[in-house]
């Protein structure tokens, strides 16, 4: 891929939310500086540094920008990097199938969520272990059938295969 266009990515210093904005910009061997705020808590969540949070539109990141332009919001900016770097399939219908999928999987780390405000051990245990089976069941066995139904894949014969753990045939 031949794009030109230089990003600037500002997220914490973790995975989380930015971690597929890191994916995209890297796969596609796009040009980005990666700014990361020390994160030291959860509860409440670390502040970011003023001059972010005053150029995100709704104060907080991940936050991606690029000649002269700014977009906030994790799926926003997934989207906006997946249609760029044609990865969000080979037609309207392969292209919603993808959301599905990215919202499947939203909806499967919002299960999770609770457990970073938590403090109590036994209540996070409780969290986890709840999160746990209704994430096997509704989610990733669901995305396991999907794969296994289409072939390696989570959507058409792309890029989704990458997503597989070859030695199991489970999603990662």
């Amino acid at each position: 891929m031949s794009d030109k266009t230089h990003y600037d990515v500002y997220y914490y210093n973790t995975r989380g939310l930015c971690e597929p904005i890191r994916y995209i910009l890297s796969y596609a061997g796009a040009s980005f500086n990666d700014h990361r705020n020390p994160l030291t808590s959860f509860n409440p969540l670390t502040p970011l540094p003023t001059e972010w949070s005053d150029r995100s539109t709704f104060g907080q990141v991940p936050m991606l920008e690029f000649d002269g332009n700014r977009i906030t919001q994790s799926q926003a900016i997934v989207r906006y990097l997946a249609r760029k770097y044609n990865l969000v399939g080979k037609n309207e219908l392969e292209a919603a199938k993808c959301d599905e999928i990215v919202d499947g999987v939203k909806d499967y780390l919002t299960l999770w969520s609770p457990i970073w405000r938590e403090e109590d051990p036994e209540k996070r245990k409780v969290i986890i272990d709840a999160a746990k089976a209704k994430g096997d069941q509704r989610y990733l066995a669901k995305f396991n059938e999907i794969v296994e139904a289409n072939g390696g894949h989570l959507v058409g014969d792309g890029l989704t295969d990458s997503l597989l753990d070859p030695s199991s045939k489970q999603l990662l």
